[in-house]
């Protein structure tokens, strides 16, 4: 969030406005927000949440003057006023008393069911809870937005709101993106090319085989990898995959193998494998697996990659802003039933 309020006491500069945090470095933006890439320690974060308060616009709350005042400030209530009293004094009292008695009824009618749906809408308004993640002590936890404070490192991910004025400190690194594949990349093509010599210097397997053999094998060890790239954490068991992802991986691995014995398998232009073929196969799955272990233990410590995205700027505080919320059931633009 940007402001140009000075940030709590043990910040290094005042707070940063949007512009001015654009035009910095991501680390210059952290030095001035006395934060960093690992985040805001919980007694940093908790002495600027003391001083600042939460990070939310301060609304109205439900009160009955200004939903009475404006019930009656409708130009339609304000003729009808007139036409009450023009009557009263020339002498037609009843119809002054029928026009009051409709005036009565229809502010009372209309206060009652605005002022009904004011509090309702802020009933509901205060069980709703939005979270986000940011890191603390540079361990990722789950927050509500209300308790962001300037400097915190935010994590976000696809189609997650934004919860406040942000300073991205970085996205999808294209660099990084080339080095995985170009590291990743040869170690998937040598065991391609071990299964063609095994399929042709071992099992001697004619076209239709062949290709079976590389589709299974290629179908195995791509899928089972995702849970080697899915977490930087080595080895890779030690950070337990969702059951539905594993029960799907571990799914398509065996209609794969299942496939080439298929009554439809001709038509793909695939053949039966022999049963050797699955113990080859089970033994290069494990050596692909264990050599891209070996591999995330040599990249990862080469390059790092940050663990959070973007950092929050002091909040904004605009002096008599506020959101004035309306929910009107059975009344008109006037506020009259």
């Amino acid at each position: 969030m940007a402001s140009d309020h000075v940030l709590p006491a043990g910040t290094a500069e005042p707070g940063l406005d949007v512009v001015r945090a654009s035009a910095l470095t991501a680390d210059d933006v952290l030095r001035r927000l006395d934060s960093a890439r690992g985040g805001l320690s919980d007694t940093q974060a908790a002495a600027r949440f003391a001083e600042l308060g939460p990070n939310a616009v301060r609304s109205d709350e439900a009160r009955w003057l200004p939903v009475l005042v404006r019930q009656v400030r409708s130009p339609l209530l304000v003729l009808l006023v007139v036409a009450a009293i023009a009557s009263y004094f020339v002498g037609e009292r009843t119809s002054a008393v029928i026009i009051g008695a409709i005036l009565v009824v229809s502010v009372g009618l209309g206060f009652v069911n605005e002022y009904r749906a004011v509090r309702a809408a802020e009933a509901l308004h205060s069980q709703i809870r939005h979270t986000c993640v940011v890191v603390r002590g540079g361990h990722p936890v789950a927050v509500d937005v209300t308790a962001l404070v300037p400097g915190d490192v935010v994590d976000l991910q696809l189609g997650e709101i934004v919860p406040a004025d942000l300073r991205l400190l970085e996205a999808w690194d294209i660099h990084f993106i080339r080095r995985f594949m170009l590291f990743f990349g040869p170690i998937s093509s040598l065991f391609d090319f071990a299964t063609f010599a095994i399929m042709l210097g071992v099992f001697h397997a004619g076209p239709a085989q062949f290709r079976s053999g590389w589709f299974v094998e290629s179908l195995a060890t791509q899928t089972l990898v995702i849970f080697a790239v899915r977490t930087r954490r080595i080895p890779s068991f030690s950070s337990r995959p969702s059951a539905p992802l594993l029960a799907s991986a571990l799914g398509i691995v065996v209609i794969g193998a299942l496939v080439p014995s298929m009554p439809f398998a001709s038509a793909l232009g695939f053949g039966a494998l022999p049963t050797g073929f699955f113990l080859v196969l089970v033994l290069l799955a494990a050596c692909y697996l264990a050599l891209i272990e070996l591999g995330k233990r040599w990249f990862y410590r080469a390059a790092p990659p940050a663990p959070a995205r973007a950092t929050v700027g002091a909040r904004e505080r605009r002096i008599g802003y506020r959101i004035l919320r309306r929910a009107r059931r059975f009344t008109s633009a006037g506020g009259n039933r």
